[in-house]
């Protein structure tokens, strides 16, 4: 339903915790049901007393947030398409609408007041290459119905008071349903890079409406004046980045058998008796996996507007982790059991979607730029007040296991062992998360919404052991380490 051209940028929206932090504190919230009115359909139609609607908007750029923090038609719509581009973080996601051949995309409205709502289905006119929609239309619901009373209510009273949302992007074919496509892996290599489509949902809130008598036309509603409308993301992106900060090389070993220490090499191949004689050789990229914890990115939710606050939920009430067993849960993700390394007990999933990530040392360091060949993650979570953690977990720690093969000298020329602990391999996101711009508590929950968040894994937490790990060899094959 719209091209997306996503670029990226930092942090903190959630918070990292080490081995003993707590759960998340979920706050029991109430859940009010939203009453969903039968559907309308817009229509360009001239016929006597239908009601005719006329809008444009603009789209906003992503809000970098600085925080710590059914193909029922002829043509299938385009969903949207996401692309990856540009080294610097805080500019490297732009985004524009994708039309399909007739120029328009899909866009589900509400039209509301204090005392009702109305919902219609519709399509837009993509303006200003992307960047833009506008639309013109009429609704004639069936004389007699709640819809209809609603409506002419509203233009009774001139829409004083009245107001228009729209959201793009949500599943063809439906009311408001959006399936997650899950955390996506990326490499940078300074050419864009696209995820797949529909990967977020675009939305326009609290927008004021007027009547406008033109002649013939008499009963035309328009934004009023001196409003604007601008589509901005609905709930945040998450970007997970890795520091690899350990040294670029080793020391160069060779382990015969598992009974006997293994023994740094010259370059000839031959046990090496001095510092000046040994080999280095540069550090393999470790190897990790994504998993994630009832983030709303992990599950399918359900489009709903609630005409009091005039905003759009993504299945709130799925968030609290005993709904785990009503979720239908995003494609590509293993559930695992038992206590996740460096966090309590989580309903952890490893993310099949992001596949094995490849970490190479000094990937990830710079705040502000990627690295060339550096993976990252992007995953979208349509519930801005969602709670959950997302973690990583390597598939071996070879040369990152404080084995004399991850060893290097500093520059006294002391021999140094390195190792990836895990202390800190949890990274937890609160429902109330903190922003420096917001005022008043609903303002604080939401605080969320509209926004990118990045944050990263620093992979060394410390200087290097002058004493080998004694259990690296335990269960390790000396032929793991030959290359």
């Amino acid at each position: 339903m719209k091209n997306l051209i996503l670029m990226l940028a930092v942090l903190g929206l959630l918070s990292a915790c080490a081995k003993e932090s707590g759960e998340p504190q979920l706050q029991q919230m109430p859940q009010e049901r939203l009453e969903r009115s039968p559907l309308l359909t817009a229509t360009d139609s001239d016929a006597p007393g239908a009601i005719r609607f006329r809008l444009s908007a603009d789209i906003e750029p992503f809000q970098l947030a600085t925080s710590p923090y059914a193909e029922g038609s002829r043509q299938a719509s385009r969903a949207v398409e996401t692309t990856i581009s540009g080294s610097e973080v805080k500019r490297s996601i732009d985004y524009r609408l994708n039309p399909e051949k007739d120029g328009m995309v899909p866009a589900l409205m509400h039209v509301y007041d204090s005392e009702g709502a109305i919902r219609i289905q519709t399509r837009v006119k993509v303006t200003k290459l992307g960047k833009g929609v506008e639309h013109f239309f009429a609704v004639q619901p069936e004389a007699g119905t709640p819809e209809a009373k609603t409506l002419q209510r509203m233009v009774a009273n001139k829409m004083q008071g009245a107001k228009i949302a729209f959201i793009i992007g949500y599943d063809k074919g439906t009311e408001g349903t959006f399936t997650n496509k899950g955390a996506q892996r990326i490499r940078y290599t300074g050419r864009p890079a696209r995820l797949p489509e529909d990967f977020i949902l675009l939305k326009a809130t609290d927008i004021p409406l007027e009547l406008h008598g033109l002649g013939d036309r008499p009963s035309e509603v328009r934004v009023a004046e001196g409003a604007s409308i601008t589509l901005r993301l609905q709930g945040y992106l998450l970007g997970v980045r890795f520091d690899n900060g350990f040294p670029l090389q080793v020391r160069r070993h060779i382990w015969r058998q598992q009974q006997e220490a293994p023994y740094p090499l010259s370059a000839s191949g031959a046990k090496a008796t001095s510092a000046a004689e040994e080999q280095l050789r540069f550090r393999p990229a470790l190897q990790l996996r994504l998993r994630l914890s009832n983030l709303s990115a992990t599950y399918q939710t359900q489009l709903a507007f609630d005409p009091k606050v005039g905003d759009y939920t993504a299945s709130p009430e799925l968030d609290d982790p005993s709904q785990l067993g009503r979720r239908r849960l995003t494609p590509k993700q293993t559930r695992l059991e038992g206590e996740h390394e460096g966090g309590k007990e989580d309903d952890f999933f490893d993310s099949g979607s992001t596949g094995l990530l490849t970490v190479f040392a000094g990937n990830g360091g710079d705040p502000s730029h990627f690295s060339e060949g550096e993976q990252f993650v992007l995953l979208y979570c349509p519930n801005p007040r969602d709670t959950g953690a997302v973690a990583y977990y390597p598939i071996h720690k070879r040369y990152y296991d404080g084995s004399p093969f991850s060893s290097l000298r500093d520059a006294e020329g002391k021999i140094r062992c390195y190792a990836l602990r895990n202390r800190n391999n949890v990274i937890r996101k609160r429902r109330d998360t903190p922003m420096s711009d917001v005022k008043g508590k609903r303002d604080l929950e939401q605080s969320a919404d509209g926004r990118i968040f990045f944050v990263t894994f620093r992979l060394l937490q410390d200087e290097g052991s002058l004493q080998p790990n004694e259990h690296w060899s335990k269960e390790t094959n000396p032929k793991a380490y030959e290359r």
